[in-house]
């Protein structure tokens, strides 16, 4: 590629791509330079590129989608400036309360060790995948579901009334174990965060 287009490949004998290959290319500008590039090196490579599922889009006035993100312009609420960036979308936050649900039914008789180390698990994973860029708004709200949904399975197990004071936010996470994800940010190292996101720990700078 050529460097005047700010976007480099990792070129050079041996690469390979598996079949149905998903390709995102983030440029500043000179985009349609960059996809011509881009169909170039692909005939090189001897593959096909999908020309039905290729497009251009301009982030400033267009989100789009890629594996679980949302690509797009995003608001740093403190300035009220706007940035381009990166969250989890709606698809994958609708994923995610979904199987909480179903970790979380109320029907389970398993010891709340195991439901609780499962729910962690997938917790872990999906805060793992998703750790990039825009990310504490999006983890604050999954983590008020899992909460929401915890108290209400151990306030049924403890046949205790819809009203207790029991199983709070703290408490579901404190004295129960289950894991806050927002919590597993601050675990990131200082240079990967990007203060933009809102709160000065959720985010990485987009590359």
């Amino acid at each position: 590629m050529r460097r005047e287009l700010h976007v480099r490949f990792r070129e050079g004998a041996g690469v390979r791509f598996p079949r149905a290959t998903r390709l995102v290319v983030l440029c500043k500008h000179s985009s349609a330079a960059v996809l011509a590039e881009v169909r170039r090196w692909i005939v090189g490579m001897k593959l096909t590129l999908n020309e039905a599922k290729t497009c251009l889009r301009d982030a400033w006035k267009e989100s789009f989608r890629f594996l679980g993100y949302e690509f797009g312009r995003l608001m740093y609420r403190p300035t009220r400036t706007w940035y381009l960036g990166a969250r989890p979308s709606k698809k994958a936050l609708e994923q995610v309360r979904q199987r909480v649900s179903e970790i979380l039914w109320r029907g389970r008789t398993e010891r709340w060790k195991d439901i609780c180390r499962e729910l962690n698990q997938y917790l872990t994973g999906w805060a793992a995948y998703f750790a990039y860029d825009t990310t504490y708004p999006s983890f604050r709200i999954v983590d008020l579901h899992v909460a929401a949904r915890a108290r209400n399975f151990l306030r049924r197990r403890h046949k205790l009334p819809r009203g207790t004071a029991r199983f709070g936010y703290v408490e579901v996470h404190r004295d129960f174990g289950v894991v806050e994800i927002r919590s597993l940010l601050r675990r990131m190292p200082s240079s990967e965060i990007c203060p933009r996101a809102g709160c000065g720990k959720s985010a990485r700078p987009v590359r």
